[in-house]
């Protein structure tokens, strides 16, 4: 069963608007979301990805501040230091490599010293077959 996303960008300013948009199929997709709490440091967010043969299209957004590393904490393959309110959007064709999600995610930790729960919410999708 192939999956879509589709991912649109604008913005307007005093009567004009410009954007664009773009859909991506994969074979696999991913929706997660998970609250994280508060002063938390290593948090296991139980979220594990099989890139198959490449990433398509990915999402994170989280409503607080959090810093997000992939399978071991200590050094990580990725660190992606989110922004409150702030989506992470990547998808092939983009302008540079995904700052994420560059090897198959066997763990996810996140570090939340927000003052608040924060709440992570992730979208992926995935080409699994050639």
């Amino acid at each position: 069963m192939a999956f879509t996303h589709s991912i649109s960008r604008s913005v307007s300013l005093i009567g004009r608007s410009i954007g664009s948009g773009s859909q991506f199929t994969g074979d696999i997709a991913t929706s997660f979301n998970l609250s994280i709490p508060d002063s938390s440091t290593e948090f296991d967010c139980n979220f594990t990805l099989d890139l198959g043969n490449g990433l398509i299209s990915l999402f994170i957004l989280s409503n607080e501040v959090i810093t997000l590393k992939t399978n071991t904490y200590a050094t990580p393959d990725d660190t992606l230091v989110l922004v409150a309110n702030v989506p992470y959007i990547w998808h092939t064709g983009w302008y540079d490599t995904t700052l994420f999600g560059t090897v198959d995610i066997l763990e996810l930790n996140a570090d939340n010293a927000s003052g608040s729960a924060a709440t992570l919410q992730i979208e992926t999708l995935v080409d699994a077959v050639a």
